[in-house]
């Protein structure tokens, strides 16, 4: 039975979100800045269960995102500009009936192949954005706004780690503590906000706390692949930067990361040694000779032989492949794939592979050419460091997929639609925006 007490509450709460979603549906600031955080619903746990939190994410950004578009529609206004933008959409419709072709190669995946391509929707929240970012004030909120959820999302790294390492006294204790989650954040933080401080930003009080605590939480994770996209990028800014800024850059990095170590000793005291030991191994082992490489190079040819046997359109959302797993030692069949190529390929063949590749490269290119067209030192160092963190994407992306996972896709559709709305508001003059 139902407990009364549970019912009284409940009904009120129920009435006063449904007041405050239409309250926030009605303004597209307001919608647009509440989902960016509302994604930490489902970035923060790992389960593949359907459960409360996932309903509570879907039932709130997915709605808000049609309603968008319906309002677009209603008004007649354009939504697609550019061809990239129709290969997207033609991609996104490829994808969909992929579904059924994965379901037809390997019957009863139907259901498994529409929760893959639901993975893909959200980029479509590129859109919303690329239209709301008009000016200094909305980039700046929209950005804002995305270095705080990164930034929650880390804290909530730290303290799962300290909380689950209190009682360690060994360095397999410490790695068996680590909170593997949403890398992307942290990488995304760290990169965005050195930008930020090397470009004299005025909020240098907030960044270097920002900062500190976003590498960190990147560290605990321990994921190897991501400390090397994260070093990447900012190698990557270093080359494309103005030479005062590439100065500053260096030496911020350098203070920022003395400081990180600082801190983790003072928030983890007792288990600081262990700490110290555990990253240098973990840092120590990035090499081909790794086993969970060697795993993944087992699967890739695997995933490789399934791309054979159907390399035009591919074996759809949904399909399986079998590989002999060495970590585990046994044989297993899974529909998941680390390397992000290779998932293109073998789910949607050439066609959608190249397709969306088209679209990222496309995006990518835009960035940097916008970042490269300015002179305004603020504004060419942010867009500098949203095109490092997609070129790092694409690093990783050989061993732990971005293009299909929810939080790089995330950070790809605030990013994209961020330089797209500086693109297309320039008009080929200089910008006055970015005064962060």
């Amino acid at each position: 039975m139902i407990n009364s007490t549970y019912i009284l509450i409940s009904i009120p709460v129920g009435i006063l979100g449904v007041v405050a979603y239409v309250f926030i549906l009605r303004n597209d600031r307001r919608w647009i800045l509440t989902s960016i955080p509302v994604h930490l619903i489902v970035f923060l746990e790992r389960s593949d269960k359907i459960d409360l939190q996932k309903l509570i994410y879907t039932g709130f950004f997915f709605p808000a995102l049609f309603l968008w578009f319906v309002r677009k529609w209603l008004r007649k206004e354009r939504i697609i500009e550019g061809k990239e933008e129709l290969v997207f959409i033609l991609f996104l419709l490829f994808g969909f009936a992929s579904i059924f072709v994965g379901d037809y190669r390997d019957p009863g995946t139907l259901f498994r192949g529409f929760r893959e391509f639901y993975i893909f929707i959200p980029y479509l929240f590129y859109f919303p954005i690329r239209d709301y970012v008009d000016d200094e004030k909305r980039l700046n909120e929209v950005i804002w706004t995305l270095l705080i959820t990164c930034t929650i999302g880390a804290v909530y790294v730290i303290y799962q780690f300290k909380s689950a390492t209190s009682g360690a006294t060994h360095i397999i204790n410490v790695l068996w503590g680590r909170k593997n989650l949403s890398e992307p954040l942290y990488m995304t933080a760290i990169i965005i906000l050195l930008a930020m401080i090397a470009s004299k930003t005025s909020k240098r009080w907030l960044t270097f706390p920002l900062l500190g605590v976003n590498i960190l939480a990147l560290g605990l994770t321990f994921t190897r692949g991501y400390w090397v996209a994260t070093a990447l990028g900012v190698v990557f800014m270093v080359f494309f930067l103005g030479s005062g800024v590439r100065g500053r850059l260096v030496g911020f990095l350098g203070g920022a990361l003395a400081a990180m170590i600082a801190g983790a000793a003072v928030v983890f005291p007792r288990i600081f040694g262990l700490l110290v030991d555990v990253i240098s191994a973990r840092a120590s082992s990035i090499t081909l000779a790794s086993e969970s490489l060697k795993d993944r190079l087992i699967e890739s040819a695997a995933v490789i032989e399934g791309i054979k046997r159907s390399p035009i359109i591919g074996n759809g959302f949904g399909s399986n492949f079998t590989f002999y797993e060495i970590l585990k030692g046994f044989t297993e069949t899974t529909w998941y794939i680390h390397n992000g190529y290779l998932f293109l390929f073998f789910k949607l063949g050439i066609v959608g592979a190249l397709m969306y590749l088209y679209y990222y490269f496309s995006k990518l290119i835009a960035t940097i050419k916008t970042a490269r067209t300015t002179k305004e030192e603020k504004l060419a160092s942010m867009l500098t460091s949203f095109a490092a963190i997609l070129s790092a994407m694409l690093v990783v992306n050989v061993t732990s997929p971005q293009f299909d996972d929810k939080v790089p896709v995330l950070i790809m559709s605030v990013l994209w639609g961020v330089a797209a709305g500086i693109g297309r508001r320039r008009g080929g003059t200089e910008s006055p925006m970015l005064n962060a």
